[in-house]
Formats: C-alpha cells, structure tokens, sequence
C-alpha cells in the first residue's frame, strides 16, 4: 500500500486504524482470511470501500477471474499472473549458500548454476499450470508473497536511503552496493518491476507541490558476471507522448552505442546488460 507508506510508524498505525474503522480486531485482520470469523469477513466486505477511500487508496477492488482448486482453495487470474512471474523470476537454487562460505567459491558456484538451472524455472512453471497438486499450488503462492514482500521492503530501502536521484529529463537509480538483496533482481522482468515500483512509489510521496512524471533508469551491478543490468521505464512518463519517445530513442540509440545485450523491449519499458567496464559510457550517451 504505497499511499499509507506502510513501511513507516505512521503508516504502520494508518493500517490499525483503518481496520479499527472496520470494526475488524488486529489478531483477526492477521490471520489467513480463509480462517477468519464470517462476521468479520462481511464487516470487511461491507465496509472496506468506504473506508479505504478515506485513505484514499485507489483501484482497491477490481474484477477478476476466479478458478476453484477445491472447496476451500480459489485463484483469482490476478494471483495467477503473480504466481506464475514469480516462479519465473526466482532462481531454484537462491540463497543456498551461506555468507561464510569463501567468495571465490560462491562465485564459481553461481556461475555454474546460470548454467546447469536454465530451463528450470520454465519446467518448474509448466509443471503449475498442471494444476496437478494443490499442495504445490499452496507453496507456488508462498513463493509469490515472498517475492512481493522482498521487491516492497527493497524498493523502500532505495527510496528511504536516498538513491533516487534526478538527472534533468529522468531519475536514476545506480545500485553497486550490497543495500539490496540482489539476487533477486537478476532477472528482465524481476527487474522491471523493481524499477515500476520504486518509481511509483517515489512519486507518490507526500510533497509539498507534486511532481512531473519522468522516465526512470535504474542500473544494478552483478559483481559476479562483471556486468549491469539496466532498466529503463517510462511510468506516468508515458502519458506524454513526446518525451515518451524522446526517452526510448535515447535510450535505445545509447545501448546500441555500447553494443549493449537487449534482454526485454515492450513500447514502454527496456532491459539492457551491458559490461561493467562500458556503464559510464552509456550513461554519458544517455545524457548527451
């Protein structure tokens, strides 16, 4: 919820007070919905709309599909595009090392495992959409909200330590440092949607005067494979049109300079690597 900037005291406390305004007790809204009280889920039905407009939380209820596993167990299709990104985003093998392990050998070990663990995540989603086992279904979610609960408390941690920084027409974002957990974020569309986040996050923040919308590059170094991955996004930015395609052009004129590796191109967004050796270099092309 980034209008209640729910990582901070007085966000934390806008949540109690939005469930009080329900009438939903604390240990209640912590609980598996499933396993609530049926009171308190139609207090929540009933009521959450005209409560979260006095927070003025948007788009807050949305229709959507919903396939039933068994009688207790439902999947939205928005969970599902959740769910399966997840699985695709998150390396099989991730934290199976230990930070006492030596370096050298994490190294060596992480290189190996891009290779041997490829297609994994692939068959691993196949296997999903199989629907063969609710009990992978139930962990696949658990995936998902980790990954959601991961890509929120990094993009605060940005934002909080003031890395969002302004470079004329767009902001920027250049990661070297072990702030984030990383490892997660190796990835085209993991990345993406880092990037959407700290981006819209950073710009609902409260303000004095608001803020034009600007494109957003962020670049993130893997030390590991000595190379950035870089990403270029256009937010609320691509509501207008002309620096929409001032921005791509130049985004995308720079990665051809440096001969950069196009990972995901949509109308909006890019995804470039580029070695670490040749960042400065785009940055200067990106800026001329």
């Amino acid at each position: 919820m980034v209008h209640l900037r729910t990582w901070k005291e007085d966000g934390k406390a806008d949540i109690k007070k939005l469930f009080t305004l329900l009438g939903v007790p604390l240990d209640e809204a912590k609980s598996n919905f499933n396993y609530m009280k049926h009171e308190y889920k139609d207090l929540f039905k009933e009521k959450i709309l005209a409560v979260t407009n006095k927070f003025d939380l948007k788009d807050f209820i949305f229709h959507s599909f919903l396939y039933q596993f068994d009688s207790k167990t439902q999947l939205s299709a928005s969970d599902f595009v959740y769910v399966l990104t997840s699985l695709l985003e998150i390396p099989s093998e991730i934290n199976a090392f230990s930070a006492e392990d030596d370096e050298d050998k994490i190294e060596e070990e992480e290189r190996k495992m891009r290779v041997d663990y490829k297609y994994d995540n692939f068959w691993n989603t196949y296997d999903f959409l199989s629907f063969k086992k609710i009990s992978m279904v139930k962990s696949v979610i658990e995936i998902a909200i980790k990954f959601q609960t991961i890509l929120v408390s990094n993009a605060t941690k940005i934002i909080d330590s003031r890395y969002v920084n302004s470079a004329g027409k767009f902001w920027y974002s250049n990661i070297t440092c072990d702030l984030l957990e990383k490892e997660y974020f190796f990835n085209s569309i993991s990345l993406e949607k880092l990037s959407l986040f700290v981006l819209y996050t950073y710009m609902n923040l409260p303000r004095k005067t608001p803020i034009i919308p600007k494109p957003f590059v962020f670049a993130l170094e893997n030390k590991t494979t000595k190379t950035y991955l870089i990403a270029g996004v256009l937010g609320e930015a691509r509501q207008f049109d002309n620096e929409k395609n001032q921005f791509a052009i130049r985004f995308r004129l720079s990665a051809d300079a440096v001969k950069a590796n196009i990972k995901l191109e949509s109308f909006n967004d890019c995804i470039i690597e580029i070695a670490s050796e040749d960042f400065l270099a785009f940055i200067t092309e990106l800026l001329k």
